[in-house]
């Protein structure tokens, strides 16, 4: 397999569950975070870091932030 192509997968967290993109092992790419308070992050992710902009959702309210 190609390290540069990009999988998509779901995984299970201890608190929450990451449905989206993933390369070399690490969240890359689109992803949703969505963890067990409710909070529901989607990033564009690169190297496991959020990059680029995100937004964030908690009780209903929007978030947006770089």
């Amino acid at each position: 397999m190609n390290n540069q192509t990009l999988k998509n997968v779901f995984l299970s967290y201890r608190n929450g569950f990451y449905q989206g993109q993933m390369k070399d092992d690490k969240r890359h790419g689109n992803g949703i975070l969505l963890l067990d308070d409710g909070t529901i992050l989607v990033v564009n992710w690169k190297d496991d870091l959020a990059s680029g902009i995100a937004f964030c959702y908690i009780n209903n309210e929007e978030y947006g932030f770089l």
